[in-house]
């Protein structure tokens, strides 16, 4: 018996070390009703806090492949979003006021926006100990009224699932920024389904 669990021990060991699971997606979602089906989005340009020049069009990409992948949403095009920025004079998508996001939202022709922000992005490298990270934020916002539907934060780096042996390690900046527009997008899928439901006002009654 003896003999049989010195055996068994390092196996659990190394099934225990074997599931490293990479950080999931904080999300926010607002309570009401859910989307309705066919719903139009438009992926706004995310903005670039980081040092790594086209970090903003990466994750923009990324998450637009993985939108039309999933079909949540009937997306719009990215040219047609880029040129109605610049139609609008707006320089800091990240940082648009209620009134031009309506405005955005009625020239590009769709429903809802999708603003955000990279605040960390590291490319990595061959050597060991140089893994890639990224970080960033976004928002689901009806184009209507400016309401945050859904907001969602997500940092990463490439030795997160990591486990013995260097298993399910990433090695690239894309390879990262795909998967985690992967995990970004899906969890969009809450938005979907019906919320928690709204509050009603509170009456005030009227003193005699």
């Amino acid at each position: 018996i003896e003999r049989r669990s010195l055996a068994i021990g390092p196996a659990w060991l190394l099934l225990a070390a074997m599931t490293a699971c990479a950080p999931s997606v904080r999300a926010f979602r607002a309570p009401g009703p859910g989307l309705p089906a066919g719903a139009s989005l438009a992926f706004v340009p995310l903005t670039n806090l980081t040092e790594v020049e086209h970090a903003g069009r990466l994750f923009t990409d990324k998450l637009v492949v993985e939108a039309g992948r999933l079909r949540l949403f009937d997306v719009q095009d990215p040219g047609v979003v880029l040129g109605a920025l610049r139609r609008l004079r707006i320089l800091t998508p990240d940082r648009i006021s209620a009134e031009q996001m309506r405005s955005l939202a009625e020239v590009v022709g769709t429903n809802y926006l999708l603003p955000g922000t990279v605040t960390q992005c590291v490319e990595g490298g061959e050597f060991a100990g140089q893994h890639p990270a990224a970080a960033l934020s976004l928002r689901f916002v009806d184009g209507s009224d400016g309401r945050v539907l859904w907001a969602a934060t997500l940092a990463r780096s490439g030795n997160d699932s990591e486990t013995v042996f260097g298993l399910g390690r990433v090695h690239t900046l894309d390879e990262l920024s795909s998967r985690m527009a992967r995990d970004l997008v899906r969890s969009m899928h809450e938005l979907t389904r019906p919320g928690r439901p709204l509050r009603a006002p509170r009456r005030t009654e009227a003193k005699p």
